[in-house]
């Protein structure tokens, strides 16, 4: 990490901020920590409203707009795809048609509802959210 200051900013402090940010958002939206906010509403097999915070609805609300805008090439829920093709463990793996058809039932934006302002639900229990692909440029933004 590095910035630059012609002020004398506190270049400890400014790091003591940053890490705390990056710790704060990592708890929130890294599906890569089992005690996550996005881990533990992916874990719940429930489709009732659950509380996720407000930085959660307005990324998933943001990620809506971009998949609508994208004919839903953009899509949050699409990790279990990814990991049936075997991309999380470096493992390629052709699944078979009926697997495809399988995990497709439990994916789908229109599948993850919000409510203001800190509310998430599933309407597919089985229905994982990753938003890491908005997540970055997110942080980098809160960040600068």
């Amino acid at each position: 990490m590095s910035y630059w200051s012609n002020n004398g900013t506190d270049t400890g402090k400014v790091k003591q901020q940053i890490d705390a940010e990056f710790a704060r958002i990592d708890k929130l939206m890294s599906i890569y920590r089992d005690d996550s906010v996005i881990s533990q509403f992916n874990q719940q097999q429930i489709n009732t409203y659950q509380t996720v915070g407000s930085e959660l609805v307005r990324l998933i609300e943001q990620s809506r707009l971009i998949s609508h805008a994208s004919q839903g090439c953009y899509d949050l829920t699409v990790k279990p795809l990814f990991d049936l093709w075997g991309f999380k463990a470096n493992q390629f793996n052709q699944p078979s048609a009926e697997q495809i058809h399988t995990v497709l039932l439990s994916t789908c934006m229109r599948h993850l509802g919000t409510t203001a302002p800190d509310k998430a639900a599933k309407a597919v229990t089985n229905l994982t959210v990753d938003v890491s692909s908005i997540a970055q440029g997110y942080t980098v933004e809160r960040l600068s």
